[in-house]
Order: structure tokens, then sequence, then C-alpha cells
């Protein structure tokens, strides 16, 4: 793939930015991840090269090498030898949406209750990969809440969870929260804003 091309892979022209606190590799892997799930790197399409994404982005190929590793470690990528990177199909265990409950009560049995932060709530456009998996068509307006669960003071996981807007409006939606009492804070503290 020449320069060119590759620069023609990265319509928004987004940059690493050199002042910021995060690390380049980590800046890099997010621009990457952008554009697989949001679909504009359709499955099993080549990515650009180790030296293409060097020189678009004007950093060093260990930190290509980093970012490229870390999504392929979390399953957006397949590097093949002597093929390339592409972006990777979806596992057959992969699940976007986790049993609302599942993790708090594993870890309320083992004696450590988690507690929740919610760092982030915000009604957006759904990515291509969301909307399929909520059954609604791309760019459907969902709720996306992204909490930092924690465990005896200590952050465990991120979750971020994307909930169809139509859902808080279904006449059941008590019935529901009730249901996922995980979720009900959550459900009400998204509401109040």
């Amino acid at each position: 793939m020449s320069s060119v091309s590759a620069f023609a892979m990265f319509p928004r022209n987004e940059a690493i930015d050199k002042g910021s606190p995060l690390p380049y590799y980590v800046q890099l892997k997010e621009i990457l991840r952008g554009y697989i799930e949001n679909g504009e790197w359709q499955i099993g399409s080549q990515i650009p090269s180790e030296p293409d994404l060097c020189e678009v982005f004007n950093i060093s190929r260990t930190v290509v090498r980093q970012a490229l590793r870390e999504l392929t470690y979390e399953g957006l990528l397949v590097r093949e030898k002597g093929r390339g990177t592409f972006v990777a199909g979806p596992k057959i265990s992969e699940r976007l949406v986790q049993e609302l409950t599942g993790f708090y009560q594993d870890m309320a049995e083992r004696g450590n209750p988690p507690v929740s932060k919610v760092l982030k709530q915000q009604m957006i456009p759904s990515s291509p990969k969301v909307a399929s998996f909520l059954g609604l068509p791309p760019g459907t307006s969902v709720i996306e809440i992204e909490r930092l669960r924690f465990v005896q003071n200590e952050p465990i996981v991120l979750v971020i969870t994307a909930i169809a807007v139509v859902v808080l409006f279904l006449p059941n939606i008590q019935e529901m929260v009730v249901r996922c009492g995980a979720l009900k804070e959550k459900v009400v503290v998204a509401n109040e804003e």
C-alpha cells in the first residue's frame, strides 16, 4: 500500500497529540479502534502497513507495533505473517452485552460487593456494531453509560453499556428496571440529567 492510499484510509485526519499525557500508542490504538468499530474499515480489510502508519502519524515503529499488538489481543485485528494486518471478524465467544447482574453477584458471593462510579453518560448515535447487537439501524440514538467498577476501593473493570433510547419509553420499563437491578440506579441517573 502506498503512502498516498494509506493517507486516504484516514479521512478524518486525526493526529497524535504530542502534548497529551496519553502515550502515543494509546492515542493510535483509539484512532484505529474508531475506524473499526464505526464500520469504516470492514471485517477482513487490510489496514495500512506499519511503515505507512509511522508516516501518516509521524510516530516510531515501536509505537505502531504496541498499538497493533494491543488491538490484536483485544480481537479487533488479526496479523498474518507475510500478508499484513486485517480487521478481525467477531469471535464466537464475543459478547457485547454482559449479564447485568453477573459481575455484581460474582463479587458479592466472594464477600466483596463492587461499587460503581459513573464516569460518563451521554446520548450518542449508535455505531454499526452496537446497533447490530441491539437490533437497531446504525446511527439510532442510544444512551451510553461508562462505569468504573471497584472492589475493595481498587478499580477492577471499565463497563460501557449502551441502552436503546426506545427502551426508556416502554410501558413495562419499571418491571425491566426491577429485574435488572444492577442498572436501576444508572437508568435513574441518566434520566435526571
